[in-house]
């Protein structure tokens, strides 16, 4: 949609001044560093320079107004991301390849599926048509933690970690079979609820080291598993 297209392209902006060299600058240097980056379509977006005859001006402003002000509120909704750590877009690519909803992936994963039935040259349609029983998976990962299975499936159980991990690997192993509705149905969850636990459960994996760890562990069981099926 219009408003992802725009995180989109205020991410790829910023990227010039995100490295190393500038993450000791102030945002007054970041901005003019910014502003007079060669290899980027900013500055002529913002009215900076001329932009080339190619590139499509319009579809990057989203408000009402002269050229002059739209220019301005482009800029503005730009830098903004100088001022505050801004999400990673691709964080939210499925299977390498697929950059969207969880509904639009899964729209994307069954016709993919029913155009080709052959993947095996394919590491992203191997992803995308990845089978793992969701019921098997509940095993691997309560016996991981040595829980009991039905405590997976209850909001207000005791086993929040366990059930954390069997929703961060649902998505991993099971999106051949099953669209993300019916396995946050299985958890007892609503698709927001599903999708509101994975991405809180990545954030922590980038940070927390022993849990990535875990995860390690775990992810070799259910391999094993699977090879086993």
């Amino acid at each position: 949609n219009k408003k992802y297209g725009m995180s989109l392209c205020r991410y790829i902006h910023l990227n010039p001044v995100r490295t190393v060299e500038f993450s000791h600058m102030s945002v007054a240097e970041r901005r003019t560093a910014l502003r007079g980056y060669a290899w980027s379509s900013y500055a002529g977006l913002i009215g900076l320079r001329k932009c080339p005859v190619w590139l499509d001006v319009d579809s990057n402003y989203s408000w009402p107004g002269s050229l002059c002000e739209k220019q301005k509120k482009y800029a503005e909704f730009v830098e903004a991301g100088l001022l505050k750590e801004m999400e990673n877009p691709m964080d939210h690519v499925r299977a390498q390849s697929v950059l969207g909803s969880d509904s639009f992936t899964d729209m994307v994963r069954r016709k993919f599926l029913k155009l080709t039935g052959k993947v095996s040259d394919c590491p992203q349609g191997k992803k995308l048509s990845a089978f793992f029983d969701f019921d098997r998976l509940s095993d691997v990962v309560a016996g991981f933690y040595g829980v009991d299975k039905g405590w997976l499936f209850s909001k207000y159980g005791k086993c929040n970690e366990a059930r954390q991990a069997l929703i961060h690997f649902s998505e991993l192993y099971c999106r051949g079979r099953y669209p993300l509705k019916d396995m946050a149905e299985m958890l007892n969850l609503k698709l927001g609820g599903y999708a509101s636990c994975r991405r809180s459960v990545r954030e922590k994996l980038k940070r927390q080291k022993e849990m990535q760890a875990e995860y390690k562990s775990l992810n070799k069981q259910i391999e094993d598993v699977k090879c086993k099926n």
